[in-house]
């Protein structure tokens, strides 16, 4: 097979797909779209559909078939119990009806939903790996989880795990979970088909070396992995750094989920011994706002929270602020937001955790500080607001590691690998 002369005709299946997000997971499935388009690869995207959008869409060379159902609310209960049930079997029956209507050479599951959808077919088949709710039952692996980490999620370290878990997903662990085994059997037995469902894909796909040794660990064939970063689309640079110091108050700028495990009442509790002007912003949602709201007023803190701000405005808020923070307790498998500051020559400060590891150098183009740690993070952003040198050494190295993430790059990468698959299965399209 000539690989230069092939024109690969790819499907992608993802829940959720802009302007429907529910995270990173999306963005990065809309980017290496749209790049591969532009590498002559004929992507059509399975999604969900919303109200208010068309069944069938062409967008920025790739089409889009929103013919999946699935909950609406995925940090409701239920939400999530409609997205349980009903979700993978759409994704069966519309890929099988898709594939009467066409050929593809491959298909590309997103997300852990996704996954649980594949079918069986001769058509080789590509699974990205973007949440550690492949390798944990509650979608969370915190910087107190080191056994998830390095043992396989066996049904006794599952049930040790729930137990102390604050948090199941974007929901608390209410009592109702914690101690309900009927739960306990459900949740656990949708992991161990997650997992199977890997075990079953042509190649999986991790955005850092964190993801690829956790799938070692499952028992995945370290041949069948490839580490490929998720596409950043750089952002307009500032024109200038804004002076930090005594002409204006340090301005830290917060993106994520009001939830515990990202590290959110770290950084209230850092913020809240700061001893230098500062104006904080939080864009996001979920379930702590009402008690963030709460400590703001009883503690008087300078803090600002918002709703959670479309993709396309992210660049803009970037450029209002002096300083990104990612507090996260959670072994984050990539840390998109993180890239997207450094591109747009904003400093980053972050959980030294998961991905987070692996794509921040400390003190070269960003800061790490220990998960939890809240006076760690008070001397970052003292760092941050005293030392010139240093923020403009962060910023500087900051573009150049943004640059690594460029769509043109990883979209040839993509492309490289559903031609070695193709060739190595010998299951592709002629």
């Amino acid at each position: 097979m000539e690989n230069h002369a092939k024109t690969l005709n790819v499907l992608f299946v993802s829940e959720y797909f802009p302007p429907v997000s529910q995270g990173g997971g999306e963005q990065s499935c809309y980017l290496l779209a749209k790049y591969l388009a532009r590498k002559d690869v004929r992507v059509t995207v399975l999604t969900s559909g919303r109200k208010g959008l068309p069944v069938f869409e062409h967008r920025d060379g790739f089409r889009i078939v929103r013919k999946l159902r699935t909950g609406k609310a995925p940090g409701s209960i239920l939400g999530n119990i409609t997205r349980a049930i009903i979700f993978p079997g759409s994704v069966r029956k519309e890929t099988r009806l898709l594939l009467k209507e066409q050929e593809f050479d491959i298909i590309h599951y997103f997300g852990t939903t996704s996954v649980l959808g594949a079918i069986k077919t001769s058509t080789p088949q590509f699974a990205h790996v973007n949440s550690p709710l492949f390798f944990s039952p509650t979608g969370i692996i915190t910087d107190k989880d080191e056994q998830i980490l390095t043992q396989k999620m066996s049904w006794k370290l599952f049930r040790k795990h729930i137990l102390h878990a604050e948090e199941i997903g974007k929901m608390p662990n209410r009592p109702w979970f914690r101690y309900n085994p009927l739960f306990w059997y459900v949740i656990y037995s949708s992991f161990q088909e997650r997992l199977e469902k890997l075990h079953q894909m042509d190649k999986l796909i991790g955005p850092t070396p964190f993801i690829r040794d956790q799938l070692i660990k499952e028992g995945i064939p370290k041949d069948r992995i490839s580490v490929i970063p998720n596409i950043v689309e750089t952002q307009p640079k500032k024109e200038e750094e804004r002076k930090a110091g005594k002409e204006r108050p340090l301005r830290i700028l917060y993106l994520g989920s009001y939830v515990k495990y990202k590290g959110i009442l770290v950084l209230f509790k850092a913020v809240e011994t700061l001893m230098v002007p500062y104006v904080c912003s939080f864009f996001g949602s979920g379930y702590l706002r009402k008690e963030l709201e709460r400590i703001i007023a009883e503690k008087k803190l300078n803090v600002h929270l918002h709703d959670r701000i479309p993709t396309e405005k992210i660049g803009e808020v970037f450029r209002r602020n002096d300083v990104v923070v990612m507090p996260s307790r959670v072994t984050e498998s990539f840390g998109r937001i993180a890239i997207e500051a450094m591109s747009s020559g904003i400093p980053v400060i972050a959980s030294d955790i998961g991905g987070l590891h692996f794509i921040i150098e400390h003190r070269q183009d960003g800061l790490l500080v220990s998960p939890g740690d809240a006076s760690g993070l008070v001397d970052a952003l003292m760092d941050i607001y005293q030392d010139k040198d240093l923020r403009k050494r962060l910023i500087r190295n900051g573009l150049k590691t943004a640059k690594r993430h460029r769509g043109e790059l990883i979209a040839n990468i993509v492309k490289q690998a559903y031609l070695d698959v193709g060739d190595r299965t010998g299951r592709s399209r002629r």
